[in-house]
């Protein structure tokens, strides 16, 4: 039975059973390890920070998040595609796109807190202010992780990243408990961040051969690829970051506190199955028009496995939350109901195959559909219905995608799915 799927999988997409249980073993574990750092965070914040302390937190954190779309976020996936066809010197360019677009969102940082600051709100105006001091440099280092992953080497990148976020935790959560201040918390926030991604990326760098001119044209349509990738990531930065925003100015920290302790913990458990990361590199060698039918067949495997997942999450969120997050019980329904975008999961698998064929208008159109939607629903149900209005957004959202995805992916081949029920 093992050996069947094993060739199954293997033939002719190249997605061995060995690589694949590997590498998901190695990737699953180091996000469970963060997710479960992140949720430890999480925890000491809603057991020691106030709330009115934490929601503008998070609100500083949305607009940072959301100025960071100047940094080229596309060319990560550029950096894994590229070094995955032994182009491994593009992080040289690609570092220096990303620094260069930078000062954008570091000037639109610096007038941020300037507006603050005159309007005498000095609180923001210096959180603002620390937050342009540490912007650009974590921008590339996190180039380094896109580097190993192209390389397949996932054992190497989740160990490292798994260190990574330790150290950063050992120097933010004891923050926590030593003070509320909010400034001191961002500070060892942006400092944490930058100081142990820093070594890596350096790291990285001695292992990567040195640019030459040569390689100038070739990497000229991964560099625009790059940068289109990040003009469609401008509505998806607007779409993840604005909820968190609108629910700051409508509903207050209490209502952005609540919403956060049921979106995040939805979304990290998501993150936990690693198609997209696992799958680029290898789809990126292989001929996706002559294996769609294949793939076909893996969507409906991960779809079996995903259901049974998603009833499982649902089924135990009431014991979490009393054990781990009694303060924030009322968060509990969002939550179940945003864990029904786990059965969304599987559609990645073709949207990972569509970043491999760099198949720039279809990403395009989805993108624009889904995020566009997403924010329109956003601004006429959040300032109405507060939490309830974000849950419903980001599923309708889900399921817009999903569909586009697979419309796109199967466009070409309309006769795929006849040919599959034969």
């Amino acid at each position: 039975m093992r050996q069947k799927l094993a060739n199954f999988l293997t033939l002719p997409l190249k997605l061995d059973l060995n690589y694949f249980i590997k590498n998901s073993i190695w990737w699953t574990v180091g996000e469970f390890l963060v997710s479960l750092l992140s949720f430890l965070t999480l925890v000491i914040f809603g057991y020691t920070i106030p709330q009115k302390t934490y929601g503008t937190y998070q609100y500083v954190i949305s607009i940072v998040s959301l100025v960071a779309i100047s940094c080229l976020p596309g060319m990560r996936k550029a950096v894994v595609s590229m070094v995955a066809k032994k182009q491994e010197s593009f992080i040289f360019p690609a570092s220096k796109e990303v620094g260069k677009w930078s000062l954008l969102g570091i000037s639109a940082l610096l007038l941020i807190s300037s507006w603050y600051f005159f309007h005498q709100n000095y609180i923001l105006a210096v959180s603002f202010f620390i937050a342009a001091l540490f912007f650009w440099p974590i921008r590339i280092f996190n180039l380094a992780f896109d580097f190993w992953q192209g390389k397949e080497l996932f054992h190497f990148e989740r160990k490292n990243y798994v260190l990574i976020n330790l150290g950063e935790a050992v120097i933010f959560i004891p923050v926590l408990f030593l003070t509320n201040n909010l400034l001191v918390i961002l500070l060892a926030y942006f400092l944490s961040r930058n100081l142990f991604r820093g070594i890596f990326y350096f790291y990285t760098l001695r292992h990567v051969s040195t640019l030459t001119s040569q390689f100038k044209k070739i990497f000229k349509k991964p560099l625009s690829f790059g940068k289109h990738l990040t003009f469609l990531n401008l509505l998806d930065s607007i779409a993840n970051q604005i909820d968190k925003i609108m629910m700051w100015h409508f509903g207050g920290s209490l209502t952005t506190a609540v919403y956060s302790f049921a979106q995040m913990p939805a979304q990290k458990i998501q993150e936990l199955i690693p198609i997209a990361p696992l799958l680029l590199p290898r789809l990126s060698k292989i001929s996706l028009q002559n294996n769609k039918k294949k793939l076909l067949k893996v969507f409906l495997l991960l779809m079996l496995l995903i259901i049974p997942i998603t009833v499982l999450v649902i089924k135990l969120a009431p014991f979490f939350y009393k054990v781990f997050f009694p303060k924030y019980n009322s968060a509990l329904p969002y939550f179940q109901i945003l864990s029904l975008g786990l059965l969304f999961v599987p559609f990645s698998l073709f949207h990972t195959a569509l970043f491999a064929k760099m198949d720039s208008k279809s990403l395009f159109y989805i993108s624009l559909a889904k995020n566009l939607s997403k924010i329109l629903l956003f601004f006429a149900l959040v300032p109405i219905y507060k939490i309830w209005g974000g849950v419903i957004s980001i599923l309708i959202a889900r399921f817009i995608e999903s569909f586009l995805v697979a419309f796109f992916f199967f466009k070409t081949n309309r006769s795929i799915f006849r040919n599959s029920s034969e």
